[in-house]
């Protein structure tokens, strides 16, 4: 299931897929808009065809980065 996860993702222009970690999640880098939505319902039936439960959250990337909140 994961080919075919990756390829539901990388089937849409513009877009990257991964797997995140140890492989409990799975990512795809996309441009804003109503596409990533698209792409993750895309990805989410690709895991239902395996019988893999999933769900899909469309994020926008910390464009700051890591930051120090409080010293001392």
């Amino acid at each position: 299931g994961f080919e075919d996860v990756l390829s539901a993702a990388r089937g849409h222009a513009g877009c990257g897929a991964a797997l995140s970690g140890a492989g409990s999640s799975m990512l795809a880098l996309c441009r804003r808009g109503p596409g990533a939505a698209r792409i993750g319902r895309a990805m989410q039936q690709a895991f239902a065809r395996h019988r893999v439960k999933s769900r899909f959250l469309v994020l926008q990337a910390d464009r700051r980065g890591a930051r120090i909140a409080r010293l001392g």
